[in-house]
Protein backbone atom coordinates (compact mmCIF):
# COMPACT_ATOMS: atom_id res chain seq x y z
CA UNK A 1 0.00 0.00 0.00
CA UNK A 2 1.23 3.38 -0.58
CA UNK A 3 1.22 6.05 2.00
CA UNK A 4 -0.34 9.00 1.36
CA UNK A 5 1.04 12.45 2.11
CA UNK A 6 -0.88 15.38 3.81
CA UNK A 7 1.36 17.67 1.59
CA UNK A 8 0.23 17.60 -2.11
CA UNK A 9 2.80 18.95 -4.08
CA UNK A 10 2.30 19.75 -7.87
CA UNK A 11 4.70 22.11 -9.68
CA UNK A 12 3.18 24.04 -12.48
CA UNK A 13 4.20 25.50 -15.69
CA UNK A 14 3.67 28.97 -16.92
CA UNK A 15 1.29 27.20 -20.06
CA UNK A 16 -0.32 25.28 -17.36
CA UNK A 17 -1.04 28.07 -15.21
CA UNK A 18 -2.55 30.21 -17.71
CA UNK A 19 -4.28 27.39 -18.82
CA UNK A 20 -6.20 26.99 -15.39
CA UNK A 21 -7.77 30.29 -16.26
CA UNK A 22 -10.11 28.55 -18.55
CA UNK A 23 -11.81 25.55 -16.22
CA UNK A 24 -13.67 25.85 -12.84
CA UNK A 25 -11.90 25.80 -9.59
CA UNK A 26 -13.68 22.24 -9.00
CA UNK A 27 -11.83 21.22 -12.22
CA UNK A 28 -8.61 22.40 -10.77
CA UNK A 29 -8.83 20.71 -8.08
CA UNK A 30 -9.63 17.05 -9.48
CA UNK A 31 -6.36 17.75 -12.17
CA UNK A 32 -4.26 19.14 -8.87
CA UNK A 33 -5.58 16.07 -6.86
CA UNK A 34 -5.25 13.52 -9.87
CA UNK A 35 -1.18 15.27 -10.70
CA UNK A 36 -0.18 15.02 -7.25
CA UNK A 37 -0.75 11.31 -7.12
CA UNK A 38 1.77 10.95 -9.74
CA UNK A 39 5.32 9.85 -8.78
CA UNK A 40 7.66 11.56 -10.85
CA UNK A 41 10.36 9.44 -9.81
CA UNK A 42 8.26 6.31 -10.88
CA UNK A 43 9.36 4.62 -14.35
CA UNK A 44 5.56 3.14 -14.14
CA UNK A 45 3.68 5.26 -17.27
CA UNK A 46 0.56 4.84 -15.84
CA UNK A 47 -2.46 6.11 -17.34
CA UNK A 48 -5.70 5.91 -15.06
CA UNK A 49 -5.70 7.53 -11.43
CA UNK A 50 -7.96 7.18 -8.69
CA UNK A 51 -9.22 9.74 -5.75
CA UNK A 52 -12.25 8.88 -3.44
CA UNK A 53 -14.78 11.67 -3.53
CA UNK A 54 -14.25 11.14 0.25
CA UNK A 55 -10.46 12.07 -0.35
CA UNK A 56 -11.01 15.35 -1.82
CA UNK A 57 -13.82 16.75 0.22
CA UNK A 58 -10.97 16.01 3.20
CA UNK A 59 -8.63 17.77 0.86
CA UNK A 60 -10.69 20.51 -0.15
CA UNK A 61 -12.49 20.87 2.77
CA UNK A 62 -16.10 20.18 1.97
CA UNK A 63 -18.29 17.82 2.54
CA UNK A 64 -18.74 14.46 0.89
CA UNK A 65 -22.51 15.22 -0.50
CA UNK A 66 -21.53 18.18 -2.03
CA UNK A 67 -18.10 16.92 -3.40
CA UNK A 68 -19.74 14.14 -4.96
CA UNK A 69 -21.66 16.51 -7.43
CA UNK A 70 -18.45 18.93 -7.59
CA UNK A 71 -16.17 16.10 -8.83
CA UNK A 72 -18.72 14.92 -11.17
CA UNK A 73 -19.43 17.93 -12.93
CA UNK A 74 -15.75 18.76 -13.01
CA UNK A 75 -14.83 15.05 -14.60
CA UNK A 76 -17.74 16.09 -17.08
CA UNK A 77 -16.83 19.15 -18.32
CA UNK A 78 -12.54 18.21 -17.84
CA UNK A 79 -13.80 15.27 -20.51
CA UNK A 80 -14.97 17.71 -23.09
CA UNK A 81 -11.79 19.70 -23.19
CA UNK A 82 -8.29 19.15 -24.83
CA UNK A 83 -4.85 19.30 -23.66
CA UNK A 84 -1.51 18.81 -25.63
CA UNK A 85 1.12 17.02 -24.05
CA UNK A 86 4.45 17.55 -25.56
CA UNK A 87 8.06 16.87 -24.71
CA UNK A 88 10.19 19.13 -24.00
CA UNK A 89 14.08 19.55 -23.49
CA UNK A 90 13.85 21.15 -20.17
CA UNK A 91 11.14 19.75 -18.78
CA UNK A 92 10.55 16.65 -20.59
CA UNK A 93 6.96 17.29 -21.20
CA UNK A 94 5.02 20.45 -21.92
CA UNK A 95 1.08 20.95 -21.58
CA UNK A 96 -0.98 23.30 -23.35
Amino acid sequence: MVKKSKNLIVVKSNEFVEASYKITLDEMRVLLLTIGSINSKSEDHRRDFEFTVAEFAERFDTDEKSAYKQVQKAIDMLGSRWALVESTAKYDRKVT
